[in-house]
């Protein structure tokens, strides 16, 4: 009885053009907002899961750094003593890194400053190949061919240089990095307009503060390899090396930072082994801090703009889900004699205004969901095959991804119900309080 009262009030011929069109015009509204709103969701959260994926490849979980203490407690001796303490789990990934400002010269004079971060060939390894599988689930087989970037004559550097080293390669398959080699990021190598196998000069950031004719600290190192991991801060100021082997002549710079960095079987895992780590060396003089600590003002920044995405668009759907006030609104005062005749045959007020209420549900559950369905399937499509509509070598995500979020959709449609519930309440209140004899009274 509700579906046919549903129906033949609203959209059928005997409902009014004027109602009619209305309802209809309703659900569309509501259908394309909640369509927008969970596609533009659903993309949104893609895009910051694929950003987590590349900044975890080349982020470490959890970095220990050692620090001096007023004791005079080496880095060294904190090592032996987070080993003694057998305070690393066997399944964790540990490996000590060195990391330091400093400032590159090219040999035309070109000067930039560059994060040096030393590590060893085990972590350079991994690093590789976590880059590798991502680039590869992020773009698929057919795209994650690395492309070698071919050293150009002097001459032609200044004409090349915007094409051969804008692509870079993704931590390719290569060599073992000797002493004197860096790993250079692609943004990095750009703006320094540097090949690989070309030497750069390397500069301690405090050799600035020298007096007028002293030299500062420098050393020569050569670019093996550009890469890219494309993540901004690493392709932009990103150069690797071998700890120990490379910028020896800076183990007392001031900028320099020694510690260890670990990785989790799942980072899942990173606030249990930041517990434990805490537990167990926390009276050494080290910082711990995990991936989401170091990136907080990063993942903020996303967070904040997703909500209020999420709020623009929230408010939008709210809107065009007034107008299915305006249709119960209309359909009351055209209907009042009919509601009237209802009464008068025996169903109760109460079961009157429940029949209307039951009408506004009904009129936001087809609008809703057809809209969720069309936002979820859409979606669902873009996350199995996303649209790729940007060059890869110039955009970080050239593909546009979807993730669906069940728990998003299943919320979005109670609010809904709920603020429908609502508004039916408000609309139909009266007519618990009309008596037949008042309702037949109106005159057509």
């Amino acid at each position: 009885m509700e579906w046919q009262f549903f129906w033949r009030f609203l959209f059928s011929k005997r409902a009014g053009s004027v109602v009619r069109r209305v309802s209809w015009l309703s659900i569309m509204a509501l259908t394309v907002s909640l369509t927008a709103l969970i596609l533009v969701i659903s993309v949104m959260t893609a895009l910051n899961l694929n950003m987590q994926d590349r900044l975890l490849a080349v982020e470490p979980h959890v970095v220990i750094e050692f620090q001096q203490d007023a004791t005079g407690v080496n880095w060294a001796q904190t090592m032996n003593e987070i080993e003694r303490r057998k305070a690393l789990d066997p399944s964790w990934r540990a490996y000590p890194f060195e990391s330091q400002d400093v400032i590159l010269r090219t040999a035309e004079g070109r000067f930039r400053g560059a994060q040096a971060r030393g590590l060893t060939l085990p972590a350079l390894d991994f690093i590789s190949a976590e880059v590798q599988r991502i680039h590869r689930h992020q773009t698929g087989p057919e795209n994650s061919a690395k492309i070698k970037v071919e050293r150009a004559e002097k001459s032609d550097k200044a004409k090349d240089a915007g094409n051969a080293v804008a692509t870079g390669s993704v931590l390719r398959e290569r060599d073992r990095l000797e002493g004197g080699e860096v790993l250079l990021g692609v943004d990095l190598a750009y703006m320094l307009g540097v090949f690989e196998g070309d030497v750069v000069t390397v500069i301690a950031p405090e050799g600035l503060l020298l007096p007028s004719g002293e030299t500062p600290k420098f050393e020569k190192i050569r670019v093996r390899e550009i890469l890219s991991t494309n993540i901004q801060d690493f392709d932009s100021q990103g150069v690797f090396y071998l700890q120990g082997k490379t910028l020896s002549s800076f183990s007392r710079s001031a900028s320099l930072r020694r510690g260890l960095e670990i990785w989790f079987p799942s980072v899942d895992q990173v606030d249990e082994g930041k517990e434990r780590l805490v537990r167990t060396i926390a009276d050494l003089p080290v910082k711990i801090s995990t991936w989401r600590e170091r990136n907080s003002a990063l993942f903020l920044s996303l967070r904040l703009e997703k909500v209020v995405i999420t709020m623009f668009l929230s408010i939008a759907a709210t809107i065009a889900g007034f107008s299915l006030i305006i249709v119960m609104g209309l359909l009351i005062s055209e209907k009042r004699r009919e509601i009237g005749l209802l009464q008068a045959i025996g169903i109760s007020r109460l079961r009157v205004f429940r029949l209307f209420q039951g009408l506004s549900l009904r009129l936001a559950a087809f609008g809703m969901g057809v809209g969720a369905l069309l936002g979820a399937g859409i979606s669902l499509y873009m996350e199995h095959h996303p649209l790729k509509l940007l060059p890869p070598d110039t955009y970080y995500d050239a593909d546009v991804p979807a993730h669906v979020d069940g728990r998003f959709v299943v919320v979005v449609l109670l609010v809904g119900f709920l603020l429908a519930g609502v508004g039916g309440r408000l609309v139909s209140r009266p007519l618990a309080k009309l008596l037949p004899t008042d309702l037949l009274k109106t005159q057509k």
